[in-house]
């Protein structure tokens, strides 16, 4: 997980009761809060506004739009056809080596971003 990443706080509004929530407490704490969106899941109240915003700040990521090693194709499909929800980091490097991914900075995804 990045530092950078927008991070969300989705207040279920169950019933209609309102949840009070400190967002300057919590910005204090997580300045990369960016922001408190009220919803209700039983009728889907707010949710187009959350799915909004979640496309908003993606898009604007920094990595957005970087190219990937050709080979990590594989890997992706490879991890989304796995059904675990999760794998041990030598597990991920083994399913790498596996699809011809050797480089460590292409397994990590960490490439330099182009201005």
């Amino acid at each position: 997980m990045s530092d950078k990443s927008p991070v969300f706080i989705i207040k279920n509004e169950k019933q209609d009761r309102q949840c009070e929530v400190d967002g300057g407490k919590l910005r204090g704490e997580f300045e990369n809060l960016k922001e408190i969106l009220p919803t209700n899941l039983a009728d889907n109240r707010g949710l187009a506004e959350i799915k909004k915003a979640i496309q908003l700040y993606i898009s604007n990521l920094e990595h957005v739009g970087t190219p990937l090693p050709k080979l990590w194709v594989r890997v992706r499909i490879a991890l989304e056809n796995d059904s675990r929800n999760y794998i041990s980091v030598e597990e991920y490097f083994t399913l790498c080596r596996v699809n011809n991914l050797t480089d460590k900075k292409d397994m990590l995804l960490k490439r330099s971003i182009s201005p």
